[in-house]
């Protein structure tokens, strides 16, 4: 596997539904942050990079998670934002925002419930004193974030609850 074409730390990373590998904002090797997006081309063995494809702006310590033909990418440090990337059109749509600021990194995680229905999941720092959220919509573009309940069990570990069925 090649070297990108831009030098980056603090980005998200996914393997996407169409078969690639994006790299998604981060900082460069002067700690500006970066809006581009590379993704890797196996065929070719190469990282490659379309200017038409950016963030709408720069972003660090973001998470991404692969929606079969959409990538969810959700910024952390100091913000709020959501960004769902359109496979297909190479285009990017405002997402669900979130309730309350990212003080940190924040991980998206991607679960299948019982029934069998993925789940997303977002753990972070929020302003608001919660640690998780998850993701709440029918069709899985029109969503909203909810706090997830959690309490600290017996071995230190977190338990999660939770009463909406998210599905995507």
């Amino acid at each position: 596997m090649g070297n990108m074409n831009t030098k980056r730390s603090g980005h998200a990373m996914v393997f996407a539904g169409d078969g690639r590998i994006y790299a998604i904002g981060g900082r460069d090797n002067s700690n500006v942050a970066l809006s581009s997006i590379e993704y890797y081309d196996f065929a070719l063995n190469q990282w490659r990079h379309d200017p038409d494809t950016d963030l709408p702006k720069p972003f660090v310590l973001g998470s991404a998670v692969d929606l079969q033909n959409r990538i969810l990418f959700c910024a952390g440090d100091y913000s709020a934002k959501c960004y769902v990337f359109l496979l297909d059109s190479n285009t990017w749509k405002v997402g669900p925002t979130f309730p309350a600021l990212v003080f940190s990194r924040i991980t998206l995680l991607s679960a299948t419930d019982a029934a069998f229905k993925k789940q997303i999941y977002a753990v972070a720092e929020f302003e608001d004193g919660n640690e998780i959220y998850t993701r709440v919509g029918k069709d899985g573009e029109t969503v909203e974030w909810v706090p997830v309940e959690t309490t600290i069990n017996s071995d230190g570990g977190l338990d999660m609850f939770t009463a909406a069925a998210v599905t995507y």
